[in-house]
């Protein structure tokens, strides 16, 4: 069950699935639960993908379109002010809590690219906002090792950055605003736990911070 919410934290809109005998899908703020007319793929790990051009939702499972939809007053037949949903602009996404037993991980999706060797000590254009940075690493935490990123604008003067220490346990810092802190206990936690110690490291500019 994936709620969207606009930049007000309000509702704008929704999906769920249920699996059932006959799996159902209802759309938030919309429809009543309906059957799929595509019959979902047999595999039993399933990744969705939902994808939003203007006002057409796109929803595939293991990369077979099963659905595609435009809110409307025909479709939304279970909702007359669809329109106060469905027509603000999505800047957030809700997992719910009690009801949702099958979502297990999720990511955003971009371009596919290369691995590429960092450039040390070389600066590259890069809009955080919308490509977020991806490091890849093989420090285990113990070791001393550190990521350390800085940011620059576009007139190539600093404008902050992220370090984080593979230390026991790992910490990070926010230069020019915290010196070195812990990781909250179950981040550290669950990067102590990693039996390898190749990681993915994403940073991501938000509309108030940094997300790593």
């Amino acid at each position: 069950r994936m709620v969207f919410h606009d930049r007000d934290r309000k509702e704008a809109g929704g999906f769920f699935v249920r699996f059932i005998k006959e799996p159902q899908y209802m759309i938030s703020h919309c429809s009543d639960w309906r059957t799929f007319d595509v019959e979902l793929p047999a595999e039993k790990r399933k990744l969705w993908t939902f994808s939003r051009d203007g006002g057409e939702v796109t929803v595939k499972c293991n990369d077979i379109e099963v659905l595609n939809f435009t809110p409307s007053d025909e479709l939304c037949d279970k909702w007359a002010d669809w329109r106060s949903y469905w027509g603000k602009e999505v800047t957030q996404v809700r997992f719910t809590k009690k009801v949702d037993k099958s979502s297990k991980s999720w990511r955003t999706q971009f371009p596919p690219s290369d691995w590429i060797e960092v450039p040390k000590r070389r600066k590259f254009n890069l809009d955080l906002r919308n490509e977020p940075l991806e490091i890849f690493s093989n420090s285990k935490p113990g070791s001393g090792e550190q990521i350390r990123v800085l940011f620059y604008d576009s007139e190539k003067n600093q404008a902050g950055g992220v370090y984080i220490s593979f230390t026991s346990p790992p910490r990070y810092m926010i230069p020019y605003c915290a010196l070195w802190r812990k990781f909250h206990w179950k981040s550290a936690k669950f990067l102590r736990s990693q039996d390898s110690a190749e990681a993915v490291t994403t940073i991501e500019r938000t509309e108030n911070g940094i997300r790593i």
